[in-house]
């Protein structure tokens, strides 16, 4: 016979799973009668399954429901931005006919 996990059970057994994968307090978890809402932003999406696949392993989750958000990838110092597109314009004089 399983033991039965309150919420806060179930949301401490999850961030203990997930302090192997995400430091500190990155992700929160919200627990209500087994359904677990998880927000926070990482930097790739293989954290992102990975956390999803711990929290599917903790005894007493029901659904969860992913609310992380990949992290923006930030653009490297050395890299120049993209030049402008420039399109020529016209010069505004207009061809007299028969000069």
């Amino acid at each position: 016979m399983t033991a039965y996990l309150s919420d806060t059970g179930i949301a401490d057994e999850i961030l203990q799973a997930l302090s192997t994968v995400v430091p500190g307090r990155q992700i929160s978890v919200l627990v209500h009668d087994g359904r677990v809402t998880l927000r926070g932003v990482v930097a790739e999406a293989a954290t992102r399954r990975t956390i999803k696949d711990l929290v599917g392993d903790v005894e007493g989750v029901s659904a969860i429901t992913d609310l992380i958000t990949l992290q923006a990838p930030a653009l490297a110092s050395n890299k120049q931005a993209p030049a402008p597109v420039t399109t020529p314009r016209r010069s505004g004089k207009r061809a007299v006919p028969g000069n």
